[in-house]
C-alpha cells in the first residue's frame, strides 16, 4: 500500500490579512480554502462565495493558480455569469469545458464549493498561491483583472536533523532513592485484624510485597528504611478511629514482618486517626453543590467529632454520598521504602 503524507497548506498570518483585507472585482472572495497532498496528488478544497454580478451581460471568472518561478497551474475556473452572459455560455458549452463551472449570477446557492486535484509535482511544494479574477462583458470583452494572494504552500516532509546534548549526571557520594505507594486494605467492621482473603485484600497486599521485593531482589541496592502510615476516614467517634488507625497499622506491620527478614524495629510505623486532608483534596475537585461550605467546615478548628457530626447533620445528602463513595478510600495504608544505590 502506498504510504499516504497529508501536510496542510500553511498561511503566514501577513497573507492572511492581505487577502482578506482586499475586495475581489465580483463582490467575492475565495473561502475555507485548504491544500493537501499525497505522494502523487494535491488536492485543493474551498468555497467560490456567490456574489452577484453587476450587470446582465457581465460575467467574472474565479481561477485559483498556483506558481513558482516559471512553473504554474491553474486549480479549476469558476465562471459567474450575468442572465444573458450565462444563457450564452450555455449556447457555447461552456460548463461542458474540463476544469469550469459554470453559475448564474444571483443563485439560490450562497456558494460553490471548490474540489480539485492534480498530478503533484516537486516545485509545488513551496510555491505561491494566487486568485486571478477577471471581469468580462458581452462579447467577452476584458473589463478588468485582480490578483489576490493567498500565501506559500509548505507541502514537502520535514527533515529531521536531532540534536543531542551531552548531560554529566551530579556526583552523588551516597545515592539514596526511595518507592512510595498507598494500599487500601478492608479490614470488617471495627477489626484491626487482616484478613488476606477479605475482599480486595489480596490485590493489595500483593502490592505491597511487589513493591518490597523490587529493592530486595536487585543485588545492586540495600534497603536503609521502610516506613508505613495508617489512615482511618472521619466517620464515628474520634478515640474508636485512634484504636482503629493505630491498630491496623501495626497489624500490617506485623505482617510484613512474617514474609521478611528485618529486624524488629527496622520498621517505622505512624497513624493518623482521620483523613480529613483526602477528604479535602476529594471536595477541592469535586463539583459538589456545597463544595465550599464543606471546605470551609473541613479547615474550621472545630473538634474533629464535632466536626463530623455538623456535617452528617447540615449536609445529609453530601454526607450519604461521602459515606459511600470516598471514605472507603479514606481508609488506607502509605508505605515508603529508602534504599541506597
Amino acid at each position: 500500500m502506498m504510504k499516504k503524507i497529508l501536510i496542510s497548506m500553511i498561511l503566514g498570518a501577513g497573507a492572511v490579512s492581505a487577502f482578506a483585507s482586499v475586495q475581489a472585482a465580483s463582490g467575492t472572495m475565495l473561502k475555507n480554502v485548504g491544500v493537501e497532498r499525497t505522494e502523487n496528488t494535491l488536492y485543493l478544497n474551498g468555497e467560490v462565495p456567490l456574489g452577484r454580478v453587476d450587470g446582465s451581460n457581465r460575467e467574472v471568472w474565479v481561477t485559483p493558480v498556483l506558481r513558482n518561478g516559471n512553473d504554474s497551474i491553474e486549480l479549476g475556473t469558476t465562471v459567474i455569469a450575468g442572465r444573458n452572459r450565462y444563457y450564452q455560455a450555455l449556447r457555447h458549452d461552456l460548463e461542458k469545458r474540463e476544469g469550469v463551472a459554470l453559475v448564474r449570477s444571483g443563485a439560490n446557492m450562497k456558494s460553490l464549493p471548490l474540489a480539485v486535484q492534480v498530478p503533484y509535482q516537486k516545485w509545488m511544494g513551496g510555491a505561491e498561491m494566487h486568485v486571478r479574477y477577471e471581469t468580462k462583458g458581452c462579447c467577452s470583452d476584458d473589463l478588468g483583472r485582480e490578483i489576490v494572494p493567498l500565501g506559500r504552500l509548505d507541502l514537502e516532509p520535514k527533515k529531521f536533523e536531532p540534536v543531542f546534548n551531552w548531560i554529566a549526571p551530579t556526583a552523588e557520594a551516597v545515592k539514596i532513592r526511595e518507592l512510595k505507594g498507598q494500599a487500601f486494605i478492608d479490614f470488617p467492621v471495627n477489626k484491626t485484624v487482616i484478613y488476606p482473603d477479605y475482599r480486595g485484600n489480596q490485590g493489595e497486599l500483593a502490592k505491597i510485597r511487589a513493591t518490597i521485593d523490587t529493592v530486595i531482589n536487585d543485588k545492586d541496592v540495600e534497603i536503609t528504611a521502610l516506613s508505613i502510615k495508617g489512615f482511618a476516614s472521619p466517620e464515628g467517634p474520634w478515640n474508636n478511629n485512634v484504636r482503629l488507625a493505630k491498630g491496623r497499622t501495626a497489624a500490617l506491620k506485623s505482617y510484613v514482618e512474617t514474609l521478611y527478614h528485618f529486624s524488629p524495629d527496622f520498621i517505622q510505623t505512624s497513624y493518623d486517626p482521620e483523613d480529613w486532608g483526602g477528604l479535602r483534596a476529594y471536595m477541592v475537585k469535586s463539583n459538589m453543590a456545597d463544595k465550599q461550605a464543606i471546605i470551609a467546615l473541613i479547615d474550621s478548628d472545630m473538634e474533629p467529632d464535632a466536626k463530623n457530626s455538623k456535617l452528617q447533620r447540615d449536609f445529609p445528602d453530601a454526607y450519604r454520598f461521602l459515606l459511600a463513595n470516598v471514605y472507603p478510600a479514606l481508609r488506607h495504608s502509605d508505605y515508603r521504602i529508602e534504599y541506597r544505590v
